[in-house]
């Protein structure tokens, strides 16, 4: 997926997403990462008109709209405590990489084996 933005207005923002079927999403979203409008083909869309497979995309296409928001903006467009945000924040995974790492890993690993040569 790839996203522009495209306007900014007051606190909305415009972004065009194109999916991985190569069709382009047309959004307005606010700062906040609320959903003002999103269009496909010039028509409205709704996941509630839609099932399974094709919700399921809309719902990715959505997020990558916010995620895309967060990223190049800094905007709080991402939510911590929403279900379908939580896993996007690549400061948590890097964190939690991080700590697994840590607690993994035997930190004088490598003295140990230059004074036992």
């Amino acid at each position: 997926m790839q996203a522009t933005i495209d306007a900014e207005f007051g606190d909305t923002v415009a972004l065009t997403v194109t999916d991985a079927a190569d069709e382009t999403h047309e959004f307005e979203l606010k700062r906040d990462g609320t959903l003002e409008q999103h269009s496909l083909r010039g028509t409205s869309v709704n996941v509630s008109e839609r099932s399974g497979r094709a919700a399921e995309q809309i719902r990715q296409v959505r997020r990558f709209a916010r995620y895309h928001l967060y990223r190049r903006r800094g905007d709080d467009a991402l939510s911590p405590y929403d279900g379908e945000d939580w896993i996007a924040y690549p400061e948590r995974i890097a964190a939690v990489a991080l700590t697994i790492g840590l607690g993994t890993s035997k930190p004088d690993c490598g003295r140990e084996a230059q004074i036992e040569k």
